[in-house]
């Protein structure tokens, strides 16, 4: 039987809205906070967020 996990959080900035949205989609603000790693992601409501990262031949994604 397949193991469906959702996993959710949040979380309060002390920032204005469009500066934080700015940070989360802006692929060279993700590669700086988020540890290099790559944001896949199609931003349809409900939709998947990934982050993915290369590692010698591997791609890790979570």
């Amino acid at each position: 039987m397949p193991v469906h996990l959702v996993a959710t959080s949040t979380i309060t900035f002390d920032a204005p809205a469009d500066r934080v949205w700015k940070v989360i989609t802006d692929t060279a603000a993700v590669k700086e906070f988020m540890f290099g790693t790559d944001l896949e992601t199609d931003w349809t409501e409900g939709g998947p967020i990934a982050w993915a990262r290369r590692v010698g031949r591997q791609t890790l994604r979570g």
